[in-house]
């Protein structure tokens, strides 16, 4: 909760008197922060054992398995259950929207290269 009021207090001042395109990029990230905690937390209203330490990152952290795995290795065995397709669905989604609103962000680091690169 420590850190919900944080990070709220920050965006209201980052806010306040500011353009209309600040607010909607912090409403977006405000947005996007806030249904993340709720839905990577859905598993406590389910009765689920479970850690919810992410809920106030980095003052603590979950337990986790080290069991050495790398992330090619996670990709070639993963077994589509519905949630994964769902997860795989809602992210190739997500990529068109950001591809037909052109790209945000990706123009800037590449103005930013050529600009290091001569």
């Amino acid at each position: 909760m420590l850190v919900f009021v944080v990070v709220a207090a920050v965006l209201f001042v980052v806010v306040r008197n500011r353009s209309e395109r600040t607010r909607t990029a912090v409403f977006a990230f405000g947005f996007g922060w806030v249904s993340h905690v709720l839905s990577d937390g859905y598993t406590v209203l389910f009765g689920r054992d479970t850690c919810v330490n992410y809920l106030v990152w980095p003052l603590a952290v979950c337990p986790y398995d080290e069991s050495g795995r790398s992330i090619i290795e996670y990709l070639l065995n993963v077994e589509f259950t519905g949630a994964t397709l769902i997860g795989v669905g809602l992210a190739v989604v997500a990529s068109g929207v950001w591809l037909l609103d052109g790209a945000p962000g990706v123009w800037v680091f590449v103005r930013r290269v050529r600009e290091r690169l001569g």
